[in-house]
């Protein structure tokens, strides 16, 4: 195999060789119905679209290796890549709960997620775990005390509950333990992870609708008690 990446004009034997062709950046993209389903650690389902970026190796070896496995870039692109990147994302959903995730982790979310992919997903263990979540107090005769003149944010108290959560585990320096990354060995990089609006089904966006319900309804509430008194 006679491996070629730099443009130019190459000698090839007519009707005895074939030229299987590369692309150097590689796109694998789940939107729309085709975005990743993912059960986040509560049990809740989320459909979570998202975009990869991955640039092939420049070393022919590298190339050579990938072309012996999988023949074509279509069967690379569907084999490995697309196939790796939903498990991954999959797995990293699990590390989250769905109010967590669809209430400001998406962000690092999408960190966790290129890490994996890029260096191999962590080695984890199921536990239960306490979580803080942030509810609503009830309306009371702190609420005056507690808010300024023309202020109408509404008053949160902190609650502890437990949830069964996929933890990563740590090695004794207290480093990340890793699976082996299946990219790697073909020197295969991940350049960049785009995620899209992620949608929760009906039941979690039930629930953060009625969160937000519930908020709107206390500001009313206490802007009422304000006025009475």
């Amino acid at each position: 195999l006679d491996v070629y990446t730099e443009p130019g004009l190459h000698r090839r034997v007519p009707f005895f060789s074939s030229v299987t062709p590369y692309k150097q950046v590689i796109t694998a993209t789940f939107e729309n119905d085709q975005a990743v389903t993912a059960r986040f650690a509560d049990t809740y389902v989320g459909m979570i679209p998202v975009t990869f970026r991955f640039k092939l190796p420049a070393n022919k070896d590298g190339i050579r290796k990938m072309h012996r496995e999988f023949r074509s870039e279509e069967n690379l692109v569907t084999s490995l890549l697309m196939r790796n990147a939903a498990n991954v994302t999959v797995i990293t959903a699990t590390q989250y709960t769905g109010e967590e995730f669809f209430q400001g982790g998406l962000n690092q979310f999408k960190t966790q997620l290129a890490d994996q992919l890029q260096n191999g997903i962590y080695l984890t263990e199921r536990k239960q775990v306490e979580i803080e979540q942030t509810d609503l107090a009830p309306v009371g005769s702190h609420d005056n005390e507690s808010m300024t003149e023309g202020s109408r944010a509404p008053k949160f108290v902190k609650a502890k509950q437990l949830v069964w959560k996929t933890v990563p585990q740590l090695d004794d320096k207290g480093l990340l333990q890793r699976a082996e990354n299946p990219l790697s060995q073909y020197g295969i990089d991940v350049t960049q992870v785009l995620i899209g609006d992620p949608r929760p089904e009906a039941n979690l966006d039930r629930l953060l609708m009625d969160k937000k319900r519930l908020v709107a309804e206390r500001i009313k509430t206490v802007q009422e008690q304000e006025t009475s008194k």
